[in-house]
C-alpha cells in the first residue's frame, strides 16, 4: 500500500491489528492456563473449585469488555481522522483549481 496516495495506514500497522493479536494469543494461552489450575485443583492446593469459575467468568468478561471498549475508542478516532484527511484534501484540491 502507498502511503502516499491513500487515506489511513497499511493494517499490520494499525492498533486493531495488535490488539487482535494479543487476544488471539490470550485465547491460545488460556486452556493452557486452565490446564495447570486444573492440575493444580486435583492436587488438592487449590480445595474451591466454584471460585475459580467465578473468577475465570469475571476475568473473562471484563477481558471482553476492555477489548470492545479498546477497539470502539480506536475506530471512532480513526474515522475522525480519517474524515479530516478527506477534508484536508478536499480542500486543497479546491484551492488548487481555483488558483
Amino acid at each position: 500500500m502507498d502511503d502516499t496516495n491513500s487515506i489511513g495506514k497499511p493494517g499490520e500497522q494499525t492498533s486493531e491489528f495488535k490488539a487482535t493479536k494479543w487476544a488471539m494469543l490470550a485465547s491460545t494461552l488460556l486452556p493452557i492456563a486452565a490446564l495447570i489450575l486444573d492440575g493444580l485443583s486435583d492436587s488438592g492446593m487449590i480445595e474451591n473449585k466454584l471460585w475459580l469459575c467465578i473468577i475465570g467468568g469475571v476475568s473473562s468478561t471484563l477481558a471482553a469488555l476492555g477489548y470492545s471498549h479498546g477497539r470502539t475508542k480506536t475506530k471512532v478516532a480513526e474515522a475522525i481522522s480519517l474524515g479530516r484527511i478527506a477534508a484536508a484534501k478536499e480542500l486543497n484540491s479546491k484551492q488548487d483549481t481555483e488558483s
